[in-house]
């Protein structure tokens, strides 16, 4: 047991520490090593990314540092633990709370307030906060999170992502020293979280303030970290500058972890290491030279994806609809249109992404098709007959919805047992009950969890079981509400390949999703929505050449589109989308190492 008391180390430079761990190592009550004795120090107003696969240890370590581990959850805690100057072992949670802010990863365990104004007026209102100080601060954060226009709404009414950008407000308003960001950019739209990261950097210049995250997306790291912590099987394994971390791509790869997508091409055109640009204006630095002096040019047609997924958006262009909606507007209590005149026609075989801000209705919609939600206005025909006259429970086993918070869809006390629920409504018995049940939980990698209890699983580990489940019941039309939310590459990879291989049988998919290099690499038609309208719906590659209407709907587009646009002048064609498709487009045009 940590027997270290309060104090502030200082280093040699004169550096002031914020997060001084030592020789940390810790198991669950479960008898589970979560960690292994991890060594870190954080200068005070440093902003450090802590990245590493799922099951690494991250957010075991991101609740030592408020002391939720040892003091609530238990276990065996060795070393110490120093969080400005506090010993975590001696000081109490409600004492590190007013030094350090925590958004973990699954934001909804954290809502405790009827309204966003009174969860934000929570905290401060705990240190005794004056109320005019607890009202500027209030509006003051609420617009720096873009959630001013949220705050006399209930929980019930905000998306994931809206939940987690109150969250993050909540634990500003408390003005804490150190603030832990747990996958708090997850469920964000790319504008919400490139937001956040901006707001890291400026606490980190005008108020000191001390930011650690933990984080699967490595563009922004780069842009916007000091440092990058590599974390594996709970331990530390690397920290160095986001350029020293990324540069080893084949190293992160195997780990599980998506170095940048400049850095990705550079390195497939030959680049070394060191040469390795980890942001977008390095990358154009180094290519545009390059481009001046080559020969060739690229070839007029559109490029090979390169990613061996050959899926057509207009391969269902004849086939039948399964999904049809004509002016749908839906309304929420309190008058909140959710959904504004909605025209949309999906079919059978389709590969669909749904896009677009936090609270553009992108989950308010896919729950009409599956019955859980009633149009307002309009009419919706789903597998051929209209909405109104089906059941939930007749298009349960039709159409699979896996929700963005598998927690809401794990009811039994194992996992087989859980994925057994859908098929066994079906009437499924016997050996054809278990034999489905198990192919499902063998697609989706769980089979080995079977006897587990589903809560005691990681978040991405949760969610491949309310996938599971939904397979299970063989749907024709499986939807994915942000499926790869907290999940690490291999994860990512995993679930996004199992949709493809479902669409090439037939099924139709239709993914939700605030991560961009997925869209453009899996899906082929777009639907991009914004304040509950459809703004556009078409290929994906149209789409995306539109690099400003999506900047209007909060969509960040990935790298690799940015530079090609960036690069159009020089004859890059601008509708190129992937890592791969650049790398073809490139040494066509005599750019490599």
């Amino acid at each position: 047991m940590s027997s270290a008391t309060s104090e502030t180390r200082v280093m040699t430079d004169g550096a002031v520490l914020a997060v001084d761990i030592r020789q940390l190592s810790y198991e669950y009550p479960s008898g589970v090593r979560a960690l292994n004795r991890v060594d870190l120090a954080v200068e005070k107003g440093q902003c450090v990314a802590i990245m590493g696969p799922n099951g690494a240890g991250k957010s075991t370590l991101c609740l030592t540092l408020n002391g939720v581990i040892p003091h609530s959850v238990g276990g065996a805690f060795y070393g110490a633990v120093h969080i400005a100057g506090l010993d975590t072992m001696t000081h109490q949670v409600h004492d590190l709370a007013r030094r350090v802010g925590l958004v973990m990863q699954n934001p909804e365990a954290q809502l405790l307030c009827p309204s966003v104004e009174d969860e934000l007026a929570f905290g401060p209102e705990n240190l005794c906060v004056p109320v005019s100080e607890i009202r500027d601060r209030i509006h003051a954060i609420a617009a720096a999170v873009r959630i001013a226009d949220l705050l006399d709404r209930g929980p019930a009414d905000l998306s994931g992502g809206q939940i987690q950008r109150v969250i993050t407000a909540a634990m500003l308003t408390m003005d804490p020293e150190i603030m832990v960001f747990d996958e708090a950019t997850s469920a964000l739209d790319p504008r919400g979280a490139l937001a956040l990261f901006e707001l890291a950097r400026e606490l980190n210049r005008t108020r000191a303030m001390t930011v650690l995250m933990t984080e699967h997306k490595s563009e922004p790291v780069a842009e916007f970290a000091d440092r990058v912590v590599i974390l594996n099987n709970g331990e530390v394994i690397d920290v160095g500058t986001p350029r020293q971390v990324f540069s080893q791509v084949e190293r992160l790869t195997a780990l599980g972890i998506a170095p940048p997508q400049v850095t990705r091409l550079m390195h497939a055109l030959g680049f070394s290491a060191e040469a390795l640009p980890v942001t977008l204006d390095a990358a154009e630095a180094m290519i545009r030279p390059k481009l001046a002096a080559a020969p060739a040019a690229p070839s007029e047609e559109d490029p090979p994806r390169g990613d061996g997924h050959d899926t057509s958006a207009t391969r269902g262009a004849l086939a039948a609809p399964v999904i049809e909606a004509r002016d749908v507007s839906f309304r929420y209590a309190g008058k909140i249109d959710a959904l504004r005149g909605v025209t949309l026609t999906i079919r059978q075989g389709e590969f669909v992404g749904l896009i677009g801000e936090n609270g553009a209705g992108k989950t308010t919609l896919v729950k009409h098709f599956v019955g859980l939600l009633k149009p307002t206005d309009g009419t919706l025909t789903v597998l051929g007959r209209p909405a109104g006259t089906l059941t939930t429970s007749s298009l349960a086993g039709r159409i699979g919805l896996v929700l963005q918070n598998p927690d809401h869809q794990l009811f039994k006390t194992s996992v087989a047992d859980e994925v057994k629920v859908g098929p066994a409504r079906l009437r499924l018995k016997g050996d054809a009950l278990e034999t489905r049940a198990r192919e499902a939980m063998q697609a989706v990698g769980i089979f080995q969890m079977a006897d587990r209890h589903p809560l005691s699983l990681s978040w991405g580990d949760r969610q491949r079981v309310a996938l599971a489940s939904i397979l299970a019941m063989q749907p024709e039309v499986v939807i994915f509400d942000e499926p790869t939310t907290g999940q690490d590459l291999a994860g990512r990879t995993i679930f996004m390949d199992l949709a493809y291989a479902l669409n090439a049988r037939g099924y139709t998919i239709i993914v939700i999703t605030h991560d961009m290099e997925l869209i453009t690499r899996y899906a082929r038609r777009c639907v991009v929505m914004k304040r509950g309208r459809v703004v556009m719906d078409d290929t994906t590659k149209e789409v995306f050449r539109h690099v400003d209407l999506l900047g209007d709907t909060f969509i960040e587009v990935p790298q690799i589109v940015q530079l090609a646009h960036r690069l159009s002048d020089c004859g890059v064609p601008p509708n190129t989308l992937t890592v791969e498709e650049m790398t073809g487009v490139l040494k066509r045009m005599g750019v490599g190492a």
